[in-house]
């Protein structure tokens, strides 16, 4: 299909490959494709894990995920940022990159703009490609240690403009967006009717300052739209629990949308992610 035919194979899954292939071969390989936390899964989220295996808790569960994880994420997401999220306005996913994903498909047509920074995750690029969209990229200066601002993105917004994807702390740059930096960027989307989306996976890995979500700023309810991720923070990578925060609207399609894919997230998963969101 020409949908297929757009985007590439991952460059990080690429290079996880390849290093897995030299590393048989005895070679000693410092991989830097996915980003992987060097300490294991917490002890009380495995055995949260067997618990659900033992309870036999293995069958389906709502497309986009169980009530119970999507008010725990909720109240994490409270807890940590500030937010009032409930569980109709979050959906879980199989995954951060999952996420993302179903969040574009659900929001973005072919011929629609979307604003990515540069540098950038590799995947956002083909995830917008696959919907059709197009990407405008929003350069930005190594002098500067590639800061994104408002100022730096409102000359990329066009009447085409359907999102700006933000992640903060950036992979690959690391740069971290600031609270007030934030404000303004999420005012500028605002008055020109834009999303927002916000990838949270490395929100919590921040060392110099207190992590920070735009949801959490007056109005973000309206076209902020959170991708986040246990992967890192929770050492969770293999076990593919993301989720999505944002308007009901946006969360049922993107609901309705795994129910024709993966039909719900793993179902043992989801009961270790409630463990690690206490």
């Amino acid at each position: 299909s020409q949908r297929i035919c757009r985007i590439r194979v991952s460059a990080t899954m690429q290079a996880a490959a390849e290093a897995a292939r030299l590393r048989a071969q005895g070679v000693d390989v410092v991989d830097f494709g996915p980003g992987e936390p060097d300490y294991p899964t917490p002890a009380g989220i495995k055995a949260a894990a067997v618990r659900a295996i033992e309870q036999d808790f293995t069958r389906y569960t709502a497309a986009g995920g169980t009530e119970e994880l999507r008010e725990a994420i909720c109240r994490r997401h409270a807890a940590d940022f500030g937010t009032g999220y409930t569980a109709p306005e979050c959906a879980v996913s199989s995954g951060g990159k999952h996420a993302l994903f179903n969040v574009l498909q659900a929001l973005v047509d072919p011929g629609e703009e979307v604003v990515v920074p540069v540098p950038y995750w590799t995947t956002f690029t083909d995830i917008v490609a696959y919907c059709g969209g197009v990407c405008t990229l929003a350069h930005t200066e190594e002098r500067d240690h590639f800061a994104i601002t408002a100022g730096v993105l409102e000359s990329h917004i066009s009447p085409k403009t359907r999102a700006v994807i933000l992640n903060s702390p950036c992979n690959p740059s690391g740069d971290v967006i600031s609270p007030e930096e934030w404000g303004r960027i999420h005012r500028l989307t605002s008055e020109r009717g834009v999303w927002l989306i916000t990838d949270e996976c490395y929100q919590h890995l921040v060392y110099d300052g207190v992590p920070f979500s735009a949801a959490s700023l007056p109005g973000a309810r309206e076209n902020v739209v959170v991708a986040g991720s246990l992967s890192k923070s929770y050492a969770m990578t293999g076990w593919r629990i993301g989720f999505v925060l944002g308007p009901p609207a946006v969360v049922s399609a993107v609901a309705k949308l795994e129910s024709q894919s993966t039909s719900n997230p793993n179902s043992i998963a989801q009961k270790a992610a409630v463990e690690a969101m206490l």
